[in-house]
């Protein structure tokens, strides 16, 4: 039996013991966003997966980024993406182009290279050796068909985040 001196110690340690977060597993994704002097960085750290997607698609990035703004993902400490990881980079590209703005990535593995490739999104995607060469880039590169008639092709068409609607089921 215990003391009824040391109930109130044993308590403290039990509440101590309930309140402490809980670690964050291996690979969790931790998001920071930075000012750069031509946009905004955004750094992922981690997995990007379904159990993180969330952390990316919900950061308040327009906080710093503002109007028009010019996003690059820094990949460089990703280690793992799946597809839910893939699409929540697609999301933010779309929020940020329908806000006539753009994301491009920093400093991707050769596996995200290669995701990208296979699922047709290198194009829209568009990966970069490192965080200046993304902001330096051109905004659209000119297509072979665009090259006879300059300025004479139409707007590229706005994201559209999928409805209901849209779902097969």
């Amino acid at each position: 039996m215990t003391d009824a001196a040391q109930i109130p110690h044993i308590l403290a340690r039990r509440a101590r013991h309930i309140s402490a977060p809980a670690p964050p597993r291996p690979g969790a994704l931790r998001v920071t966003t930075r000012a750069h002097p031509a946009g905004t960085v955004i750094t992922l750290a981690g997995d990007l997966d379904i159990a993180t997607a969330a952390l990316l698609t919900d950061h308040p990035w327009h906080r710093v980024a503002g109007p028009g703004p010019r996003l690059v993902a820094d990949l460089s400490a990703l280690t793992f993406c799946d597809g839910t990881g893939l699409s929540a980079l697609l999301l933010l590209h779309c929020r940020a182009f329908d806000d006539y703005g753009w994301l491009r990535l920093a400093a991707a593995s050769t596996v995200m290279h290669r995701l990208l490739r296979i699922t047709g999104l290198d194009p829209v995607l568009r990966a970069f050796p490192g965080i200046d060469e993304a902001f330096t880039a051109p905004a659209f590169a000119v297509q072979a068909h665009d090259a006879a008639a300059p300025g004479t092709a139409p707007p590229p068409a706005r994201c559209r985040t999928p409805t209901r609607n849209d779902l097969p089921w």
